[in-house]
């Protein structure tokens, strides 16, 4: 399904978490005196400069304890390299329900009163989130360019390198013996003939020459596998968790604001390059 594809793709956030932090805990307390839900912050002497210092202190310790201790606890989860959009999906609706249950009972606390109907609760929490669209939406833009705007200059870099520099091409003698599962030599093919290997479930397909045609060989194997075999092979590096590519049929490089996408000699599909993957990339090129 398309929106199970989308909730997979990987996502890259480069903001600064203080960035992200401070921006929210002056944001909160702006949305309090503004709105006013339950009738909230009606005095207009000074103690409502107390409550606002309040609710930004708050949202400010409840965003601290999630960015700096909650991503140390869960750190498989928290994996960069792994990061999608459902992640940052259910990163974000914690963030929000946490940040707004503290402010709830930081409220409650004040007008001296723990008694709330279901319905005031899940309003309070509807609010919350209706409000929280503004700020997240903002900074999910500034993130999309910031990235975007960073891996269109480096591809552009990188793109200039691959046309500049002369062929460095692989010795002819460098042949590479890949073997399956059970260690039985499946194929041998000179090194420069490699173009790509990719991922498919138990199996690996292995995209290469044979007199000058494209030929694919699938064998019972993993991508961890693969580059282990492969680790005497300069050029032939791991760009991604499901791919190893031959950097030198590498032709043109396609920034967006995920990372890079790679069109490859006699391959039509992109290939994509993960995030933590980029510097292999950069140094390889």
């Amino acid at each position: 399904m398309k929106i199970d594809k989308q909730l997979k793709r990987q996502h890259v956030n480069s903001l600064n978490q203080w960035l992200v932090i401070i921006s929210f805990s002056v944001f909160v307390p702006i949305f309090f005196i503004l709105f006013k839900p339950f009738g909230m912050v009606q005095s207009e002497d000074d103690s409502i400069h107390i409550i606002l210092i309040g609710n930004g202190f708050i949202t400010f310790l409840a965003l601290v304890f999630n960015v700096f201790l909650i991503t140390k606890m869960f750190k498989s989860f928290f994996d960069e390299s792994n990061w999608t959009f459902f992640k940052q999906l259910v990163w974000m609706l914690w963030n929000i329900l946490s940040v707004s249950s503290a402010n709830l009972i930081y409220i409650q606390f004040l007008s001296g009163s723990f008694s709330m109907s279901l319905d005031q609760f899940l309003w309070f929490l509807g609010v919350s989130f209706a409000i929280a669209l503004i700020p997240i939406s903002i900074l999910s833009l500034i993130n999309h360019n910031k990235n975007l705007k960073q891996h269109l200059k480096d591809a552009m870099i990188m793109n200039q390198k691959i046309e500049n520099n002369e062929e460095q091409p692989m010795r002819k003698s460098q042949v590479l013996q890949l073997f399956s599962e059970n260690q039985k030599l499946e194929l041998e093919t000179a090194a420069k003939d490699l173009i790509y290997i990719s991922s498919n479930g138990n199996y690996v397909n292995i995209y290469h020459l044979v007199e000058d045609k494209l030929h694919l060989t699938t064998i019972r194997s993993t991508i961890k596998s693969m580059e282990e075999q492969m680790l005497d092979s300069a050029k032939i590096r791991r760009l991604h968790r499901a791919y190893l590519v031959n950097t030198q049929h590498i032709i043109h490089i396609k920034g967006n604001s995920q990372a890079y996408k790679l069109k490859l000699n006699y391959i039509d599909a992109l290939i994509p390059v993960s995030r933590s993957y980029i510097k292999s990339l950069k140094e390889t090129i």
